[in-house]
């Protein structure tokens, strides 16, 4: 008698496709999940200023007027996400500051919140810094906020 053997399991050619299937995969959802991530870190900032945005809301429609000239609400050293946050006159903006505590991609950039008023009340416009000039505070449009696209 003979006995008949089976080949149990799978071949190295198999596994291989598995292996490299799973190496496509990951290669295109890791970027992607990078940047869901640095635009959540983004919307961090927007959601700190929230105060600030009710404080020049009030202020402008009681006013007629955003304020006259540059007001600092928040600075803070070391390795946070928001650094600063700053009303400015030349800009008519609140600039948010990114700090080392936002990741690489958002150290050093500046995402601005443009007050529009219209029919008595006030909505804002979410930009990032251009980086007109040369300047190093660019914010690339891909790590922007939803509520920002």
């Amino acid at each position: 008698m003979t006995a008949r053997l089976t080949a149990l399991g799978f071949t190295l050619v198999e596994l291989m496709v598995v292996v490299a299937i799973i190496s496509i995969l990951a290669a295109l959802a890791v970027p992607a999940y990078r940047t869901f991530v640095v635009r959540t870190r983004a919307a961090e900032g927007v959601s700190f200023v929230a105060p600030y945005k009710t404080y020049l809301t009030e202020y402008i429609l009681a006013n007629g007027h955003a304020p006259p000239a540059d007001e600092d609400y928040y600075s803070q050293g070391g390795p946070v996400a928001v650094t600063r946050v700053n009303w400015s006159i030349g800009r008519g903006a609140i600039e948010v500051w990114y700090g080392p505590g936002a990741g690489v991609e958002l150290n050093g950039t500046i995402l601005w919140l443009i007050p529009n008023q219209s029919a008595g009340s006030i909505s804002w416009i979410c930009r990032g810094h251009s980086g007109a000039g040369g300047a190093g505070w660019y914010l690339d449009p891909r790590y922007l906020p939803a509520s920002c696209r």
